[in-house]
């Protein structure tokens, strides 16, 4: 893990209003996030547990990409790129997911949700398709896992076992996220990623 890395990790509970013990999802102010959930309001997050932290930091390396973004957790039955009123940028996991999709799956699913914010959609780029969003992340985490060396039917395993099938108004059929899993997983490189590699995360 580079030095920013441990740096940040040192600091990470003890700065800025997501460090708090706990917050509570304010979707229509202090929280803001892709593909909001109204199921989601109300419920408490709290800082991640430091496996979940380190399997950030290490798709970060990865892609050499400087990663100050603040794993969160909370019962939401999902994963979700968020970000905090004040512009500091979240990802909130669920750790019962684990038990559906391992802990491989679980570094999956944060790379994924890593590539929203390096792509921007929470930024820059927060008006494009729904879709487009979700294949841009897709792209995202099969490139990074393949630079971490994870083999590409175990991602194309995760998504099933997430129950990932038909289209839905936020999120594209399984056969074009498969599609973008392997178009990113086979990238040179991460210009590729996004139609328009924004590589921001305020």
């Amino acid at each position: 893990m580079k030095a920013w890395a441990a740096s940040f990790a040192s600091c990470l509970f003890s700065m800025g209003p997501v460090c708090a013990d706990s917050l509570r999802i304010d979707l229509n102010g202090s929280i803001r996030m892709i593909h909001p959930d109204p199921s989601f309001e109300g419920v408490t997050i709290e800082p991640a547990f430091e496996d979940y932290m380190f399997m950030m930091f290490d798709v970060c390396d990865a892609v050499e990409m400087e990663c100050l973004i603040y794993p969160m957790m909370g019962d939401i039955s999902n994963a979700v790129a968020a970000m905090y009123s004040d512009g500091t940028p979240m990802i909130i996991y669920d750790r019962r997911l684990n038990a559906l999709i391992g802990g491989d799956g679980a570094h999956a699913v944060i790379a994924h949700e890593l590539g929203h914010h390096y792509c921007g959609h929470l930024t820059v780029r927060k008006t494009i398709p729904p879709h487009q969003m979700e294949e841009e992340a897709d792209r995202f985490m099969g490139f990074a896992m393949h630079r971490l060396g994870r083999p590409l039917d175990e991602l194309i395993k995760t998504y099933m076992d997430l129950g990932i099938d038909e289209a839905s108004s936020t999120h594209p059929a399984f056969e074009e996220r498969r599609a973008a899993i392997v178009a990113g997983y086979n990238a040179d490189s991460l210009e590729s990623v996004c139609a328009t590699s924004a590589g921001e995360t305020q």
